[in-house]
């Protein structure tokens, strides 16, 4: 009977115990879940084409000003060839600045064909082989426009040099260099 006894005790104090580790147990919970963060886009399109895709572009768009003694579509002693530099910035997420460089020893024989640029909005003659700018996302109009202009002036003091230019193709080399500002 003793022994009934002590098997009786130890199926109660198990029985007390599995009880116990059931009433005290942890609530535990787990789960998984997925962040999406936007990320910026940028497209930056210079005179209609994607620079962020195309790295070599013909930028050879020019309108030439000439007077009735030229023929159309050449550019020659008295004249102008215009290039309007459209640098549309509306894709883009972040402020950015740009530098413009412009290779200029295929005129250094030519000292009478001058490049002058010009900022559109404000008409202003930008000086220098390398323009410099910012494009803001504060504003309404996210282009900037420049133009440029190659101008022959028609010096007699150089028309033997003049004629040299008929015989060689002047080619200018522009390096278009975009970068996101940083700070302001």
């Amino acid at each position: 009977m003793k022994r009934r006894f002590i098997i009786c005790g130890l199926f109660v104090f198990l029985l007390s115990m599995l009880t116990l580790i059931d009433t005290y147990g942890l609530f535990e919970t787990n789960g998984e879940g997925t962040s999406n963060l936007e990320v910026g886009s940028w497209q930056i399109l210079l005179n209609g084409t994607d620079v962020t895709v195309d790295e070599e572009l013909s930028i050879d768009d020019f309108e030439y000003v000439t007077d009735s003694h030229t023929e159309e579509g050449v550019l020659a002693p008295g004249g102008v060839a215009e290039l309007e530099l459209l640098i549309d910035y509306s894709n883009v997420s972040t402020a950015l600045t740009y530098e413009i460089s412009f290779d200029l020893s295929a005129l250094a024989d030519f000292p009478n064909i001058v490049l002058k640029v010009y900022n559109d909005k404000t008409n202003e003659e930008i000086t220098g082989e390398t323009i410099t700018g910012q494009c803001l996302l504060n504003v309404s109009d996210k282009t900037e426009r420049l133009r440029m202009e190659l101008e022959w002036q028609n010096d007699e003091d150089y028309d033997e040099n003049d004629i040299n230019v008929l015989e060689k193709n002047v080619s200018l080399s522009v390096h278009l260099h975009f970068s996101q500002l940083m700070e302001e």
